[in-house]
């Protein structure tokens, strides 16, 4: 039967784009290529005044069929947090019943209280139940509405084994969980290896040498300062001096204590490089380049980066922690989170022509063809049918 989707995009919609709001986009967009004639979407994100976010909207989503389309709710902003609950428990509700959705799906860790309407929610991952990655106030208000959702959601998507666990351990729920895993930003062909005026480019963000590449954001849970860490004690290995490391993404927040800790270490400016926001075409030329790609998380719900750094050919050297391993499989070299002299040893191994580094790069092209948007799409679609037909019942 025909099947009327719903699903809040917002957080693909937010200024600077997340790991989560990337997964948003790909799999909305695979959705439409991939569902049932006669299913449709309807892709729900709030509208503040005078806002142009619908255009917003388009520019960062594909060209979709006719079935698939936006739907603006009203936000309020006088008071954020009042607006968010107004919006949570109130217009967005009234919105996803006016429309009439079969089921609406949650893709960022949290649904609505909407009755009546089955529901599916994404976990991506609960590191925030572990670190404190926001202040105290937001941190207990997130805790709480992500556990509603998961105790009330008709089914739940985990993007890692990792994730599925954490679900059970710290909510309890185990039936109606599903692993779904996402994909990569993948390199095109014709994007993977140097090309002409990438030498240029890299020299207006600092970089002339061979280079160690992180790509991601800068809060607690990444650990770059193990990372640097690390790095600084590659550079004491012989062969090693003349690296750089290149810090690709939002940092300006965070651009003073990672200085800080460069000097502590003995690091020049040349040594690290905090490239700042990086473009879609910068950030291509920055990954096929890369001599190797490094992520020290603490814990990840499931590592888009590595497998688009394995897309480019890039040796990728990783913690061995939570999910990491579930993408990365034996194509990196994973090291423990208590010893910087084992991840510059890693380090070494990635960056050195030898049978590994050529291992590590062919097993990761192999590796990234176990996650298609595609699959998790059809996956995907699978769950919406199975939730949907519990209203019926």
């Amino acid at each position: 039967r025909s099947v009327l989707v719903g699903i809040d995009v917002s957080v693909a919609l937010a200024p600077a784009l997340s790991g989560v709001g990337f997964h948003i986009i790909r799999l909305v967009e695979q959705l439409d290529r991939v569902a049932p004639t006669d299913w449709s979407f309807k892709l729900f994100y709030p509208v503040r005044r005078d806002s142009t976010q619908e255009e917003e909207a388009r520019s960062r989503f594909s060209e979709f069929s006719a079935r698939t389309q936006f739907v603006g709710v009203p936000f309020l902003v006088p008071r954020l947090a009042l607006a968010n609950e107004l919006y949570s428990r109130g217009t967005l509700p009234w919105a996803i019943r006016r429309a009439g959705c079969d089921v609406f799906h949650g893709p960022a860790h949290s649904i609505p209280r909407v009755k009546g309407t089955p529901t599916v929610v994404t976990i991506h991952d609960l590191a925030f139940f572990e670190i404190d990655i926001y202040d105290a106030a937001f941190s207990r208000v997130l805790r709480d509405l992500v556990s509603w959702s998961i105790r009330h959601a008709t089914r739940v998507i985990a993007v890692s084994e990792h994730t599925r666990r954490h679900i059970t351990h710290r909510i309890g729920r185990d039936a109606g969980v599903e692993v779904i895993y996402g994909a990569g930003n993948y390199a095109l062909p014709a994007d993977v290896g140097s090309k002409p005026g990438d030498t240029g480019i890299l020299a207006g963000i600092g970089v002339d040498r061979p280079y160690v590449l992180y790509v991601g954001d800068f809060n607690p849970r990444k650990n770059l300062p193990y990372l640097i860490t690390s790095f600084a004690r590659l550079k004491h290995l012989k062969s090693f001096e003349d690296v750089q490391l290149v810090l690709g993404g939002n940092s300006s927040k965070a651009a003073e204590s990672m200085d800080q800790q460069r000097q502590t270490l003995g690091l020049s400016p040349r040594d690290v490089i905090l490239s700042g926001k990086v473009s879609d075409e910068l950030l291509k030329v920055i990954y096929r380049n890369a001599s190797t790609f490094a992520l020290c998380s603490v814990m990840e719900g499931f590592t888009l980066v590595t497998l688009e750094a394995m897309s480019y050919g890039i040796p990728v050297v990783a913690t061995n922690t939570s999910s990491i391993a579930e993408g990365t499989g034996d194509a990196a070299e994973l090291v423990p989170l208590d010893s910087p002299d084992d991840v510059a040893r890693a380090l070494a191994t990635a960056l050195t022509p030898s049978r590994r580094r050529d291992e590590m790069r062919r097993l990761g092209l192999e590796r990234i063809r176990n996650f298609s948007w595609e699959g998790a799409a059809r996956r995907t679609l699978r769950i919406y049918s199975e939730a949907a037909s519990s209203r019926i019942r």
